[in-house]
């Protein structure tokens, strides 16, 4: 995962802590509603903030010659590549400049698609192991 994305969710996690630090040693007081919904958003932040970082800091992308596996502190996704029907790339112009997402789409309907976003550092190996997949956005526009 790039920094930026670790960086933010460890940001929320900070901010969730200081909140309900605050709010436990008694520097915030439930008696007024505006504090009861600042510290709930406390909350929200925190368990939101440490989901986040656990995914972030475990997240790790498998290359093989005949699979790719993503897996983090949650979740554990694999497809063989006989399994991929092909890719597509989603670009996005927004505040950050152009970023890709990959999808590779599985031939089997009921299985999950799997998601490589930008947030991720990839390196010329995964190019490399990117381009055997045949890609399905040309195959629409012809």
């Amino acid at each position: 995962m790039s920094w930026r994305a670790r960086d933010s969710s460890l940001l929320l996690l900070f901010i969730g802590a200081l909140s309900s630090v605050a709010f436990l040693t008694g520097g915030i007081s439930a008696t007024n509603s505006r504090y009861v919904r600042l510290m709930f958003w406390g909350i929200v932040s925190l368990i939101v903030g440490a989901i986040a970082t656990a995914i972030t800091f475990t997240s790790i992308i498998t290359l093989s010659d005949d699979a790719i596996e993503l897996s983090d502190a949650l979740h554990k996704k694999r497809l063989l590549i006989g399994e991929i029907l092909g890719r597509r790339e989603i670009v996005r112009a927004g505040r950050e400049g152009i970023t890709s997402t990959w999808k590779l789409v599985p031939k089997d309907n009921k299985a999950r698609t799997l998601t490589l976003s930008n947030s991720y550092v990839f390196d010329g190996r995964f190019y490399e192991w990117l381009s055997q997949i045949p890609v399905l956005d040309a195959e629409e526009t012809i």
